[in-house]
């Protein structure tokens, strides 16, 4: 059990300047299948330990059993924002080094399936063992809640997936500038698809457009690198860069809206048969990017929504769906690319299915709703029943 009644969240500003430090109720307990207790600090960036000392959060007899290798004591650090690889190395550094805490003695929660490599690879660069790692699925947690109050106050919950005549196929919601979302949407537009579907993209709280002079480095600087998506983009550069700003259901896209809160977006899910989901991470072929495959609330808002979906992100973000429960669409989307490696031609060839998709109609629509819609119903089921959103990593 977490046994500080008061969880220290710590912080930063957004140009890294200084910390704030505060207290809050643990939003969630630990492992029930753990029996033993723990302190829990939630973070952002690891980066902030190397100037919030530990031992101003935890009380110098608590953090002495900790410290001692045989006490039942635990240091539980959570980083659940994203999926964040970046925090392990100052763990080591500034956590377990610097307090000389033990690595069975230290927990970190995370929303990364893949963060035990790193794991591994930093342990092994401190020539010591390594910390416990437990994938926690507060997303998925937090969709679910939002959902059962939404279904006590709305009776009209949306029905999705009906035999009928859609105007538009898809649904691909964005807000933040992340350098796949607009890659992609250009991919759609060069393709002549974006009228196929209902798009958000317009400047959010990252400040960019289609015309902001990095964004635009960082397109070409992917072009270079993938010629499959340098033959689609190149001859129709002005034609994307003179694109109009993209709203759905509000013009407000610098609000972060990780939840499902009301029926607004109803009518998007109900016109259209199938969602892209534009996770967080997508490229690993760069420097600079996280890689690790995470599952925010736009997943999660699909299956709540029953949509069939195709999921933007790094490879095999499909097989972590499916080991914690989750079936997806094959055969009736093709997921080859979830498989795919290399990121341009992932990227191609899920601009190919959503065109293959899109131009579905007559009794091959029908074949994909009644397909799609059993799978839909079955993830709604497991969704709306889970219970279990801690998972054990190493």
């Amino acid at each position: 059990m977490i046994i500080n009644r008061q969880t220290w969240c710590i912080t930063s500003d957004t140009q890294g300047i200084h910390n704030s430090i505060r207290s809050h109720q643990p939003s969630y307990l630990a492992d029930d299948d753990d029996d033993a207790d723990y302190i829990l600090i939630e973070f952002k960036d690891a980066e902030d330990f190397k100037t919030t000392a530990i031992h101003t959060l935890i009380a110098p007899r608590l953090l002495e059993r900790i410290q001692n290798p045989t006490d039942n004591l635990h240091l539980l650090l959570s980083n659940t924002h994203e999926a964040f690889h970046s925090c392990v190395e100052p763990i080591y550094n500034f956590v377990l080094n610097r307090y000389g805490i033990p690595e069975h003695k230290c927990v970190l929660y995370s929303n990364s399936f893949d963060i035990v490599k790193e794991v591994e690879y930093v342990a092994n660069n401190y020539q010591m063992k390594q910390i416990k790692v437990k994938l926690i699925m507060v997303f998925e947690q937090a969709a679910k809640e939002q959902l059962k109050y939404l279904l006590r106050t709305d009776q009209n919950y949306t029905e999705t997936l009906v035999n009928k005549e859609y105007n538009k196929a898809y649904l691909n919601l964005n807000r933040r500038w992340r350098l796949h979302r607009p890659v992609l949407v250009a991919m759609l537009a060069a393709k002549g698809l974006l009228d196929d579907g209902h798009i958000s993209l317009a400047p959010a709280d990252d400040d960019k457009c289609w015309d902001t002079p990095s964004l635009w480095d960082s397109i070409e600087t992917v072009i270079g690198r993938y010629p499959v998506i340098d033959n689609i983009l190149t001859p129709n550069k002005t034609f994307i860069k003179n694109l109009p700003f993209m709203y759905l259901d509000t013009t407000d896209l610098k609000t972060n809206r990780a939840e499902i809160t009301d029926t607004k977006l109803n009518k998007f899910y109900t016109d259209t048969y199938f969602s892209v989901i534009s996770e967080t991470n997508y490229f690993k072929d760069f420097k600079g990017f996280e890689t690790g495959r995470f599952l925010s609330e736009k997943t999660f808002k699909a299956i709540a929504y029953r949509h069939p979906f195709i999921v933007v992100s790094v490879p095999k973000i499909l097989v972590s769906m499916r080991s914690i429960g989750y079936k997806t669409f094959s055969p009736y989307i093709d997921e080859s690319y979830d498989l795919i490696d290399n990121d341009g031609d992932r990227l191609a060839a899920i601009a190919d299915e959503i065109a293959r998709l899109s131009n579905l109609e007559g009794t091959e629509l029908t074949h994909f709703l009644n397909g799609a819609r059993e799978i839909t119903n079955y993830n709604y089921n497991v969704f709306i029943k889970k219970q279990k959103y801690i998972h054990r990593l190493n």
